[in-house]
């Protein structure tokens, strides 16, 4: 093999798959042969999941090929919170040959391979099975024979499995369907590089939303069960919508006579597959030998034509306000508890499927820091704004974090949580950088006003007769640096905290080198920007009323349930949205649409599960 780890399917070619095999059968035939293979080597075994097929194959085959194993369970281990990947990595290759890991974010395994010197094996992520399909594939062979030509359907969840497979599938030259519920598609880049491979072996890659359709050729039709391991908050909801998605006899009936059964283990009877088929031995038509039950037309979609989301993503722009409520001084407890309350929210809507991005503001906070900033300048270095505003992504995103790992628990989720710092690049040309107009930071005094303005170049203004403050420019975002690393994070199921206070504002100098800026950029702006690029389903804006109102604290206020961007841009230049509060919000909710997204909706926090319910909030569409 070419790579010295096995993370994915895709690490290997369809020379060495068919080589593999072919060990793997001189193997079953005579054991004999390979009873030294791996003599004086030692294999650990992390397992942060569980599993009885899993460990009991690691444990035996090193065992049958002189090796030893050592089984490292999530209390000994506890990657990421009790020891980094890097300190587990870089201590175990002093002490063994191999590394298998079964974990759940598919990140740990690749940093586990970057990081040790010595082979890593995948034992399954929420992203890939590799070793499953490895196996599934050489029974297919060695009950079909040639593999080039054959049709496996997969029907169910497109999860680690289903992308195993259709690597698989388009490595070997067998044709991959994919059966599933609208929304529970294989992820989109799994499905994209498998249609990569396919197009080197001919292999035809699809997704259908009919099971029936979708087994009509198959040589084997295969299964998982409908909620994985760490998704079993889920498991009622997914019977539902599953359930037209059974094996049961009468869709075996409509695959191929000799079609066979596969399942990965461990079943749920009665769920995903019935009795009769997991215990027959084979499978022709139905019972007498009559024809499948007629089917209503399904809903089928060609390869090119494959929704461009797995699974339906939101994302969420809170304000920095909502951290630090009226009345309050803004203590770390403060702020933490008000986080649980915002998470509590979010965490409800991961349990409902979405997939999830939060951004967030920062005005207290970075006020906070530059005054700390500012008072402690005989003492310490000072902070520029631009740093400020990287050190209250950090500050913020640590509490939003915290509480999101925490509220996701307390609904039965072990989702992983990932703070991005991020950065924003504006355009120096801009005109907001001649004209600044962003109060921030503290009051002073007319006379230290004028002296800061005279020593350190600061714009003052007089700000609602309570002193004079600090303004900066508010210059528009024109590109986030960390687009792509947000995008991969959500794609292998994670939750991102990015975009913090806008993005730390940068210009480009060239083509290599980016400096900071003295400026702060809107946060509802850059949240469209980082929304629109991502393709996001749904853009919701966090805010202190559960819905936009015109007329606002006037006898004839009404509210908003549904607009037009048209509609909404219409009461944005008839001057019912202020600047200084709804009005950003609004103007960013229209850009969103006008750049192609699909809905936006303005609400607080605690509206947030009615709003996704069309019971509150306002609902936004193109």
């Amino acid at each position: 093999m070419k790579s010295t780890d096995f993370l994915s399917i895709r690490d290997v070619s369809r020379e060495e798959i068919l080589e593999l095999f072919r060990i793997a059968l001189d193997m079953k035939a005579d054991r004999s042969k390979y009873a030294e293979a791996l003599k004086g080597k030692a294999l650990a075994m992390i397992f942060e999941k569980p599993s009885l097929r899993t460990r009991t194959t690691f444990d035996i085959g090193i065992q049958q090929l002189g090796g030893y194993s050592l089984y490292l369970s999530p209390a000994e281990i506890s990657l990421g919170k009790r020891e980094s990947v890097y300190d587990v990595a870089k201590n175990l290759e002093r002490m063994v040959q191999g590394i298998m890991i079964r974990t759940f974010a598919h990140q740990i395994v690749v940093d586990m391979a970057k990081h040790a010197s010595v082979p890593v094996i995948n034992g399954l992520t929420d992203y890939s099975h590799p070793c499953q399909a490895m196996a599934d594939f050489l029974t297919l062979q060695e009950v079909k024979g040639e593999l080039k030509g054959l049709k496996l359907t997969y029907v169910g969840d497109g999860n680690n499995v289903a992308h195993s497979l259709m690597f698989a599938g388009a490595r070997l030259g067998v044709d991959v369907t994919v059966a599933c519920p609208k929304g529970f598609e294989p992820n989109v880049k799994a499905f994209e590089d498998a249609m990569a491979d396919a197009k080197e072996t001919g292999a035809k890659i699809e997704v259908v939303y009919d099971a029936f359709e979708g087994v009509k050729g198959a040589d084997a039709v295969y299964t998982d069960v409908w909620a994985s391991m760490g998704q079993e908050a889920e498991a009622a909801e997914r019977k539902k919508v599953f359930r037209p998605f059974q094996v049961n006899e009468e869709l075996m009936a409509a695959a191929n006579k000799d079609a066979i059964f596969m399942h990965c283990l461990p079943a749920h009877r009665g769920d995903e597959v019935t009795d009769g088929v997991i215990d027959a031995l084979e499978f022709g038509r139905l019972p007498g030998g009559g024809e499948p039950a007629a089917r209503a037309e399904s809903h089928h979609v060609p390869a090119d034509e494959v929704m461009p989301q797995a699974r339906q993503t939101a994302l969420i722009a809170i304000g920095g306000n909502s951290l630090i409520r009226a009345g309050e001084r803004g203590t770390i407890e403060e702020q933490l508890a008000n986080a649980h309350a915002t998470a509590r929210s979010i965490a409800r809507m991961v349990k409902a499927g979405w997939r999830v991005v939060i951004t967030h503001g920062n005005g207290p906070q970075v006020g906070a820091a530059l005054l700390r900033s500012e008072r402690a300048a005989g003492e310490v270095y000072t902070h520029p704004l631009d740093v400020c505003v990287a050190t209250t992504q950090s500050e913020i995103g640590y509490l939003l974090q915290r509480a999101m790992e925490e509220e996701l628990r307390r609904e039965g989720l072990t989702t992983p949580v990932m703070t991005v710092l991020t950065q924003v690049r504006v355009d120096p040309e801009d005109p907001a950088f001649q004209h600044p107009t962003k109060p921030i930071g503290p009051f002073y005094s007319k006379k230290i006003a004028d002296e800061k303005r005279r020593l350190l170049g600061w714009s003052v203004v007089e700000d609602s007769a309570r002193g004079w403050r600090r303004v900066v420019p508010s210059p528009e975002p024109v590109e986030v640096f960390e687009e792509s690393i947000i995008r991969t994070i959500v794609d292998l199921g994670m939750i991102v905290i990015a975009l913090g206070g806008g993005g730390i504002p940068v210009i480009a100098r060239d083509a290599y080198v980016v400096d900071g800026c003295e400026a702060v950029i809107d946060k509802d702006r850059a949240s469209a920007l980082l929304a629109a690029g991502l393709g996001v389903d749904l853009f919701v804006i966090s805010t202190d009323a559960e819905q936009v109102y015109v007329d606002f604290k006037k006898p004839s206020q009404r509210g908003i349930r549904e607009a037009t961007a048209d509609e909404m841009q219409a009461h944005l230049d008839a001057g019912q949205f202020p600047p200084g509060s709804m009005g950003p919000k609004v103007q960013s909710a229209i850009r969103f649409l006008r750049a192609g997204g699909k809905k936006v909706i303005i609400t607080s926090y605690e509206h947030l599960t009615d709003a996704l319910d069309d019971k509150a909030g306002t609902h936004i569409t193109p």
